[in-house]
């Protein structure tokens, strides 16, 4: 015979707790909901209370002494006033030029000259106490020779040198949220890029029609470039450094026909 049997199970009732701090190679993430200091509502207690974070007189934050530090609430930046005034850059630039031109014998014109360049580059960052001097001396030469074939054609050979100097957002050395997923930093380090440049040119002009063509090949030297680095948790970081040779040579060709008073066309390859 068989008889039946009831079982009664009493209410379960499974709680997820989420860790205090998660910590990562990039970034250190606190939940405020399970810190006792988030009681005062203070983020200034919240995070003196982490291990390994420090604060000054001035209410400058240090994470194991380092205060290139960004801080994220919800996503967003906190304000401090205190990181806009960090960094200060100081650069001059003293320069001399000197140019020479003339026209030798009828068809031949030659004009050759330089600029010299010498720069001083200070970059103070008050919170680490980092500093950056640096000095370049730059030459700049300049030659160009000029031929003229007959009345209709023109040839010329050209030689040249640039620098360019890197923008603040290349040299800020904190933190810019572009998106939640995307950060940009600049590089402190970061040299000037130079670039040497020749030129050949043709120029032929025949009844109102102007035909140019430019071959040219350059070279640029510590040239700027964009590096990324992606995250193990999927975020984009973006940097500025130095690549060693950029190399171009290209040609460039202009068909202009000479435009009536009030129109202008052009056909360029």
């Amino acid at each position: 015979m068989i008889t039946g049997s009831s079982l009664y199970l009493h209410e379960v009732q499974i709680t997820g707790k989420q860790a205090e701090k998660q910590t990562n190679i990039e970034k250190t993430k606190i939940n405020v909901s399970q810190n006792i200091s988030s009681v005062s509502g203070n983020l200034t207690e919240i995070l003196k209370s982490q291990p390994g974070i420090s604060m000054d007189a001035e209410n400058n934050l240090y994470i194991r002494g380092n205060g290139n530090i960004l801080i994220l609430m919800d996503g967003r930046p906190a304000d401090n006033p205190a990181y806009s005034n960090d960094l200060e850059h100081k650069e001059y630039i003293y320069s001399a030029y000197l140019m020479y031109c003339d026209s030798i014998l009828e068809k031949l014109y030659c004009k050759v000259g330089a600029r010299m360049e010498y720069n001083t580059s200070e970059l103070n960052q008050r919170v680490s106490t980092d500093k950056i001097s640096t000095n370049h001396l730059f030459p700049l030469p300049y030659l160009l020779i000029q031929y003229a074939v007959n009345s209709a054609q023109t040839m010329a050979l050209s030689l040249s040198r640039r620098v360019t100097r890197p923008a603040y957002p290349q040299l800020n050395s904190f933190i810019i949220v572009i998106d939640q997923f995307t950060f940009e930093t600049g590089n402190k380090s970061i040299r000037p890029e130079t670039a040497d440049k020749i030129e050949l040119n043709h120029s032929w002009i025949k009844d109102k029609f102007w035909l140019k063509g430019n071959l040219f090949c350059s070279t640029t030297r510590d040239f700027f470039m964009q590096v990324s680095l992606l995250s193990s948790d999927n975020n984009l970081m973006l940097t500025y450094v130095n690549g060693n040779n950029l190399n171009k040579t290209g040609l460039d060709v202009d068909a202009v026909p000479a435009p009536p008073s009030c129109h202008d066309y052009g056909l360029h390859f």
